[in-house]
């Protein structure tokens, strides 16, 4: 028998899905066009953050930048500043302080602040450099160093005739955690 369809039917069409959203917005800058920007752009506010500078304005970030990475225009430092507000990195507040007439307060003027979550983006980001860092002078020097390449002492483990007499005459034993974990024959 067919089916008729009344009005209060809908038809089962599957809508376009738009791109997911980043899972951590404040990272999104990393792999945007323009990352190196945004890099230096949050180093200031971290910088300027260390001094008690708690706003800067646009004019701030870009005569803090390094000269060889400053952009020419201004524009283009208040468009990476509103994008860093997008992803919830810093704050946006209206700039009132520097108004004189009327016209001053419509126009489109902000003092950016760190976020919380903007912080702890950096902070995790300077610790994955430090690491990053610390591997590699490690590489340097010839030596490659794991979880499980970390030293332990034992006191009395035994297994292993030199564990044993460790362990009889009351010595301490450094051993690697890959020594530990080694499966016997």
């Amino acid at each position: 028998m067919p089916r008729v369809i009344g009005k209060n039917d809908r038809a089962m069409t599957s809508t376009p899905k738009s791109p997911a959203p980043p899972l951590y917005p404040p990272f999104a800058h990393l792999t945007a066009p323009g990352s190196a920007l945004y890099r230096r752009t949050m180093q200031t506010f971290l910088t300027a953050k260390e001094r008690f500078a708690v706003h800067l304005r646009p004019e701030d970030v870009h005569a803090a930048l390094p000269a060889g990475e400053r952009p020419a225009e201004l524009d283009a430092v208040v468009n990476a500043l509103d994008s860093l507000v997008k992803w919830g990195n810093l704050r946006a507040d209206p700039d009132t302080a520097r108004v004189t007439a009327v016209e001053d307060f419509y126009r489109k003027r902000f003092v950016y602040q760190l976020t919380q979550a903007g912080e702890a983006a950096e902070e995790a980001l300077s610790a994955y450099d430090e690491a990053l860092g610390r591997r590699k002078a490690w590489a340097s020097a010839g030596l490659l160093r794991d979880k499980l390449s970390s030293t332990v002492l034992t006191l009395n483990l035994r297994g292993t005739p030199a564990l044993d007499w460790m362990a009889e005459t009351g010595e301490p034993c450094a051993l690697h955690l890959r020594q530990l974990t080694h499966q016997r024959p």
